[in-house]
């Protein structure tokens, strides 16, 4: 599956339906560095939609660290 998704990230990390990707991947326990930069990039792309919220919990409550600049969005 993880060479599955990679290939779909690859193609479509920045469409805003990626967010069900990322967040379905970090409530799986999946490894945070597999989508670190993906989601870092996504953030930065879409942090004003409101849906950004889910990803960024999402990516604290797997442990991820805060990422500066992105308070406005919990």
């Amino acid at each position: 599956v993880r060479a599955d998704i990679r290939s779909w990230l690859d193609e479509h990390r920045q469409m805003p339906e990626a967010r069900f990707v990322y967040k379905s991947w970090l409530d799986a326990d999946g490894d945070l560095e597999f989508v670190r930069a993906d989601i870092r990039s996504w953030l930065d792309e879409h942090r004003q939609m409101p849906e950004a919220r889910f990803v960024y919990k999402a990516w604290l409550d797997a442990g991820g660290e805060p990422f500066s600049g992105f308070d406005d969005i919990t």
